[in-house]
């Protein structure tokens, strides 16, 4: 069988991958240079003369500052939204009518009133076409966090969001992209995205290679631990204007806590789906671990009600179906450019934090392999997947092997997670056993029980991915 390595050594065979890098290098060939193109905003004609976008705010008597947004169009208004700042420096804000389809106020007399209900009670009265002043009123109510329910009355004032259009680019300040440009910059995106999976399919090929049983739960314990990580961040206030040692120290704090976070799901997971069945039976493990993949999704649900952005009734992506944790955080990784730093003659972006997201994908790869090779618990887990009868004949604790693979591979999604959320800036959005089953790929791919193979597989899933989302 073909592996890219495997605990005896044996070499990679290379046939495959030659063919893929032709296969590449054929794509690039036939693909036309991409046109740039300069796209300008096109600023909407007003039908009415109070059209567009207003905002303003107000005070009030008890010293609560309020932010008022609405939106005028065709002489109607199609959108509210209000927020206040509450004593926790928090925001609390209100955006259930930022959508109103039905019963629009209307402009009449240079005025309207929009009593939309007990939470929303708006009147304006326009001065000219770019100031308006008026009355709020309502009662915000339901919230888990008892410093956003309020009764309030306001008075505000605010003006029309003028929308100016940038000023024009000269035509040489940018150059087409040529194919081979075109082709590094796609397999930059592949090698940053497949980077991630290649961290969490370590964790999945340490844990297979114990009880040889798919765990559909890991998927799930990586999406947790992602919300584990934006949730500290934003509790500490982490933002990227720290001073290095205190952002540094303040994201070691993090990191940790998501490691801790995914050992502690993960041995769960071993305790409640794969102890109970040990020696009886190959397939219940899969149906316990799908069952814990509902729970831990559920629980996900529940966070996302403890959230400080979560309202009572608010707007979902998709009517009628529940909604994870997705508040982002700040990005805390620098905004630079190598190819600018360098100085290099190429027409494409390679960030920081793409390297760094490489450079952590090798760095977890070597912790790994370095554990699984030299210490006392690594040779144990290597042992049992060889030969576990063997291995507990030469005194090799069962239960306490495999309860180690999986926090060494909890771990190592939690570390997973951590990378995920500081480059993108937020959690994981797909819940379930879809990340666990990509993983789960990439470490067959790579070799049941070796984080080079599964960084490989990793990685060129990753290239795979992108090549097929811009040339397919």
């Amino acid at each position: 069988r073909c592996s890219f390595i495997n605990f005896k050594g044996k070499p990679m065979k290379m046939r495959w991958f030659y063919m893929l890098l032709l296969f590449i290098f054929l794509l690039t060939a036939c693909t036309p240079a991409a046109n740039t193109i300069i796209c300008t905003p096109t600023v909407s004609v007003s039908i009415g003369p109070f059209d567009g976008q207003w905002q303003g705010s107000g005070i009030t008597d008890d010293g609560k500052s309020f932010t008022i947004f609405f939106v005028v169009k065709n002489s109607a208004v199609t959108a509210i939204q209000y927020s206040f700042i509450n004593p926790e420096n928090t925001p609390c804000f209100n955006d259930t009518h930022m959508d109103i389809k039905t019963a629009q106020p209307q402009v009449k007399e240079n005025a309207f009133s929009a009593p939309l209900g007990s939470d929303l009670n708006l009147s304006a009265v326009f001065s000219n076409d770019s100031s308006a002043s008026g009355h709020l009123s309502g009662a915000l109510t339901g919230f888990r966090r008892q410093f956003c329910n309020a009764t309030f009355a306001v008075v505000w004032q605010a003006t029309k969001q003028i929308v100016q259009a940038p000023p024009p680019v000269a035509e040489t300040t940018s150059r087409a992209s040529y194919p081979f440009e075109t082709l590094i910059q796609i397999l930059v995106f592949g090698l940053s995205n497949g980077s991630v999976l290649a961290l969490n399919a370590i964790g999945v090929t340490v844990i297979y290679s114990t009880v040889r049983t798919l765990n559909l739960a890991h998927g799930d314990v990586f999406a947790l631990a992602t919300v584990v990580v934006t949730s500290w961040v934003r509790g500490l206030g982490i933002q990227r204007n720290w001073n290095p040692p205190e952002l540094i120290g303040a994201l070691l704090i993090v990191f940790c806590v998501a490691v801790l976070a995914g050992a502690l799901l993960s041995v769960g997971v071993e305790e409640l789906a794969f102890r109970p069945f040990r020696g009886r039976s190959r397939f219940a493990p899969v149906i316990a671990t799908l069952a814990l993949s509902f729970i831990l999704f559920q629980g996900a649900l529940v966070w996302r009600t403890l959230q400080p952005s979560w309202i009572p009734g608010q707007h979902r992506s998709v009517p009628g179906l529940p909604e994870v944790p997705t508040d982002a955080i700040p990005n805390l990784l620098p905004e630079i450019n190598l190819i600018k730093v360098f100085n290099l003659p190429l027409n494409i972006v390679i960030r920081f934090s793409d390297v760094f997201v490489l450079v952590m994908a090798f760095l977890f790869v070597a912790l790994a392999t370095w554990f699984l090779q030299r210490t006392r618990t690594g040779r144990a887990i290597r042992a049992f997947s060889q030969n576990p009868t063997l291995a507990q004949v030469l005194g090799i604790n069962l239960d306490q092997t495999i309860r180690r693979a999986f926090a060494f591979g909890g771990a190592l999604a939690g570390a997973a997670a951590f990378i995920f959320a500081i480059y993108y800036g937020r959690p994981f959005g797909v819940h379930g056993a879809q990340s666990g089953l990509m993983a789960f790929a990439a470490a067959l791919l790579g070799g049941i029980g070796s984080p080079v193979g599964a960084l490989a597989s990793g990685l060129l899933i990753g290239m795979a991915s992108s090549l097929s989302d811009y040339y397919l």
